[in-house]
């Protein structure tokens, strides 16, 4: 499921910018 952790790490900075 490297998908799954690879999305996590890209979608990281989004949440820190919610």
């Amino acid at each position: 499921m490297r998908s799954l952790r690879f999305a996590i790490v890209c979608a990281a900075p989004r949440w820190l910018g919610l």
